[in-house]
């Protein structure tokens, strides 16, 4: 049976293994040094008891296969991969110091608006290659974002594509079915919340929305009483307008991070490079986003339709109308006729009601400690965290605490009682099955992070 090596233990006859970094379900990253280059690395070791596993094996080369495909500074970069004399996977990665950004957040509460987007541009940056080489991240959220401590300055790195999607890849054996979502719930976008085949890079969009809207106000888009609430109010409900919520932040920034929130796809920026240029203005300005992304090509959208859309119901309705503290910015639509509108997300918000409460979608909360990174830790290794995925559950930091649940929202934030698209009023329809939000039972929030599995 193959085993974790031990401090002093030299591997592939070149890395001597030193201090452990983080540890997780799937895999634990060791501190290490190249006998030859005397250069610091951070070698991340599958689990032996994930062996067995053909998704658990399958998981831990695509995330090498991703991470090596990327050249970005904004990006953990992947060195090699190799196997043991007794036969464990392992990835070789740069070595970083510093801390993740839900660690920051947590310690500060909120970030300083211009701070935080110099530290999105730079994710963005990291994100936009890889989706323009057809690599999905599929789970950014603070913890996956590394503050690193360079010579030139904080550098924010993008990390842990152990559940990213390579889109068009050929002959590849797809780990999630149609019915399987695979993400972290608060940050999940509602058609990843309803399939993980059906998704293209907007999900991370909107992923990225959801990260700077908790680092500049503090809290998150929505909340919900349990794991099935939240889902319904994502996949329903619209976020409370941020220029509501932290009325701090400039109105252009609130509608721009408005705008990656947009339930439907095609209402969100196209790319990465898009929200860039929409959140540039609002930083320090030191960042030159345009050369950090110079040549790289926009992903193409899907040209095959997906299964389901999560579009919000069309609407002649004033009050319906997009308003510059919410959805300003978003794109124009023709209108369409009610019926039309309706039935896509009709069918979705049904779909997704009956697969969790039916047990289609089995939420289950998983017994994993709080999460925080796969890529190497650094310094940072006794920082808490608690941020988790789906299907591979992220490396946490040793030791680990549990993060506490996010603070209340204010009046205005998503509520899941509130967790139905706007339409015209329309004569009373029969009372609601037990499923729906606002019968849901009461339960302690969700954390932010909270690993579940869908």
């Amino acid at each position: 049976m193959p085993s974790v090596p031990l401090s002093g233990d030299v591997v592939a006859d070149k890395y001597e293994i030193g201090r452990p970094l983080g540890k997780g379900g799937m895999g634990v990253v060791l501190e290490a040094r190249h006998k030859k280059l005397g250069q610091r690395v951070a070698i991340k070791f599958l689990m032996p008891d994930a062996l067995a596993s053909e998704e658990a094996l399958v998981r831990f080369d695509r995330e090498a296969r991703a991470a090596a495909l990327l050249r970005s500074p904004y990006v953990v970069r992947v060195q090699d991969v190799d196997t043991t004399e007794d036969g464990l996977p392992f990835i070789v990665m740069e070595y970083v110091e510093g801390r993740d950004l839900g660690s920051e957040i947590r310690s500060r509460g909120k970030i300083p608006v211009a701070e935080a987007v110099d530290w999105a541009l730079q994710a963005c940056a990291g994100l936009a290659e890889a989706h323009a080489r057809g690599i999905v991240h599929r789970d950014i959220k603070p913890s996956n974002l590394y503050l690193c401590r360079e010579a030139t300055g904080q550098v924010v790195k993008v990390m842990d594509f152990g559940v990213s999607k390579l889109l068009g890849s050929k002959g590849e054996i797809d780990l999630t079915s149609a019915e399987t979502a695979v993400g972290t719930p608060s940050y999940m976008a509602p058609e990843q919340l309803i399939s993980a085949r059906a998704i293209d890079h907007r999900v991370d969009v909107w992923a990225m929305g959801v990260v700077l809207y908790r680092a500049v106000s503090g809290r998150l888009p929505f909340i919900g009483e349990n794991p099935t609430t939240l889902a319904i109010a994502i996949a329903t409900a619209a976020p409370a307008p941020l220029a509501e919520v932290a009325p701090e932040v400039p109105r252009g920034l609130a509608s721009a991070v408005m705008r990656a929130l947009q339930r439907e796809p095609d209402a969100r920026y196209a790319d990465m490079i898009e929200l860039g240029r929409a959140l540039e203005p609002f930083g320090t300005r030191r960042f030159a986003f345009e050369a950090a992304v110079a040549g790289l090509v926009s992903p193409p959208l899907p040209s095959e339709d997906v299964p389901f859309s999560v579009a919000q119901p069309a609407t002649d309705d004033p009050a319906n109308a997009p308003t510059e503290g919410a959805w300003a910015g978003q794109r124009a639509r023709e209108p369409t006729s009610a019926p039309r509108g309706r039935a896509p997300i009709a069918i979705a918000i049904g779909l997704l009601v009956s697969a969790i409460v039916g047990g289609g979608l089995a939420l289950s909360r998983r017994a994993a400690p709080p999460a925080a990174a796969t890529a190497p830790i650094g310094e940072a290794a006794g920082e808490p965290t608690s941020e988790g995925a789906f299907a591979s559950p992220p490396l946490i930091v040793v030791p680990s605490a549990s993060e506490p649940a996010p603070p209340e929202s204010p009046p205005s934030a998503v509520s899941v009682a509130s967790a139905q698209p706007r339409a015209k009023p329309r004569a009373p329809a029969p009372p609601r099955s037990s499923a729906s939000a606002a019968s849901a039972p009461s339960a302690p929030s969700v954390p932010p992070e909270d690993p579940l599995h869908l």
